[in-house]
């Protein structure tokens, strides 16, 4: 028996744009990801990321990285992105929303800057 009591939410919802909506879809989460270790020119500098929290708002998520919030630079990350999550696997392929910053050293914050070309063709950096 398959009824739309027992289907999950993510399945009772209609995609539109590779984002689920519906009256079952959750609200989207905003990763916050540090990566790229300062210095560092090797390909596989690539793979140093860290996804750091999320939040529910994008505003609250690009202020926290704009403060620099509890030192997420770390004296080592060159980029901060955040992106929206929603459900599904990599996250639905979506991250339609996506901001970039850059750590400047000599001004010891991030600023907002275009995607970094080693990192233009991946998805999900705060999910893996």
């Amino acid at each position: 028996m398959n009824d739309n009591a027992s289907t999950p939410a993510i399945h009772r919802s209609v995609m539109l744009d590779g984002r689920p909506v519906g009256p079952d879809t959750p609200k989207p989460l905003y990763l916050v990801t540090v990566l790229g270790i300062i210095g560092r020119k090797d390909p596989l500098s690539v793979f140093n990321r860290r996804c750091i929290g999320f939040f529910y708002e994008l505003a609250v998520a690009e202020y926290a990285i704009a403060i620099n919030e509890l030192d997420m630079q770390d004296s080592t990350y060159e980029y901060a992105v955040v992106e929206e999550c929603v459900p599904g696997v990599y996250c639905a392929g979506s991250s339609l929303i996506r901001s970039w910053f850059q750590y400047n050293v000599e001004k010891a914050a991030f600023a907002r800057c275009d995607t970094p070309e080693q990192y233009a063709r991946t998805i999900s950096f705060g999910i893996g």
